[in-house]
């Protein structure tokens, strides 16, 4: 009787080794599968802009896209500014920060600066000094070159945006000749052009009236 007991107590004892073992690899291997999908770290390297606060530069952990593994990449806030899925990509110097992210294909370049609460996804490109900002969305093929302003607006499709162009929350543009808003070969100056003469139109209604004739 005496051996059966401690035979039992042996086996049970096993049984929750077993199962304590089981459960660690499990977790192990759940950890290693998560690490595998991450296709970037956050470095030591940090900097402290004014008003942005901490951001730190990125790393490539594998290759994908034109990425190779070991490059360091722009500056983050966050692993929240960057997806590990596709092959979206923050270069060199440009920083994406709060809220803002870049998902799927999108490559942010040059000294480019995203953030409030901005999506760039798609196949966008964004490149030079542009400024993305609040609740933008760019996705698609849009490339945005120069000094390009976005305030919370959504551009998608095949568009071109260059120059000193300024797209607001309130559809206006603010630009100069020379930027372009592409989309099949049309200029933002067309948009512009015909902005001008729809403001103008009330005021030729009036002049015409006071001098009694005819628009």
């Amino acid at each position: 009787m005496f051996r059966k007991i401690i035979l039992t107590i042996c086996l049970v004892g096993m049984l929750i080794v077993g199962v304590g073992c089981a459960n660690n690899n499990v977790a192990f291997i759940k950890a290693k599968s998560a690490s595998s999908t991450k296709k970037y770290e956050l470095t030591g390297e940090t900097k402290n802009i004014r008003g942005l606060g901490t951001l730190r530069r990125i790393r490539a952990l594998r290759s994908f896209g034109d990425v190779k593994e070991g490059v360091l990449g722009g500056w983050v806030q966050s692993e929240k500014n960057l997806s590990h899925m596709g092959n979206c990509w923050i270069y060199y110097n440009a920083i994406v920060h709060e809220s803002a992210l870049v998902s799927h294909n999108a490559r942010v370049y040059d000294n480019a600066h995203i953030c409030g609460e901005s999506y760039i996804g798609g196949n966008a490109v964004i490149t030079d000094n542009v400024r993305i900002e609040r609740k933008s969305s760019v996705k698609d093929n849009v490339v945005i070159s120069g000094k390009a302003r976005i305030y919370q607006r959504k551009v998608s499709g095949n568009k071109k945006v260059g120059g000193d162009t300024v797209l607001d929350s309130d559809n206006s543009f603010r630009a100069v000749t020379k930027n372009t808003l592409e989309d099949t070969g049309k200029f933002i100056w067309d948009v512009f052009e015909t902005s001008v003469q729809t403001a103008l139109f009330p005021v030729c209604v009036v002049m015409a009236f006071l001098n009694g004739g005819s628009i």
